[in-house]
């Protein structure tokens, strides 16, 4: 379980590196938070499990996932795309209640879409409805 979890992390490493070099800060950001709900869907079934086995090891791959996505956030906000006062506890609580809206919805496919809407809710409220133009939804997927 361990090394499937450092893999999946190693993964997401690669993926969140190449969104930064390859599109808009803002939105290397935000769809790295949708590759995260995503992934927190795909893995719900054995996370419960897994996080109480392994606390030590799955606190410090979060960590390691948060610092990437701290990453895109500071890219983001200097770009000017994502509101300045945004941090990486915003970042965390996007994660949270990502979780807690899958641990809610026993069906796989809500719980995807579910998770998806969470993330469009944060994102909007990351970019500011009084910017010109960040209110789009470019690159949503709900």
């Amino acid at each position: 379980m361990a090394d499937l979890a450092e893999q999946a992390a190693a993964e997401l490493t690669v993926c969140f590196r190449e969104l930064a070099r390859t599109v808009p800060a803002d939105l290397a950001l935000e769809r790295a938070l949708r590759v995260v709900a995503a992934e927190t869907v795909a893995t719900r079934v054995c996370a419960p499990d897994h996080r109480e086995r392994f606390a030590d090891r799955t606190r410090a791959l979060d960590e390691r996932v948060d610092g990437e996505l701290h990453r895109l956030l500071v890219s983001a906000r200097d770009s000017g795309r994502i509101a300045a006062g945004v941090t990486a506890q915003d970042l965390r609580l996007v994660r949270a209640a990502v979780a807690a809206a899958v641990d809610t919805e026993p069906d796989p496919a809500r719980a995807g879409r579910a998770a998806q809407r969470t993330v469009t809710h944060f994102v909007r409220s990351f970019r500011g409805a009084d910017r010109p133009g960040l209110g789009s939804g470019a690159g949503r997927a709900d």
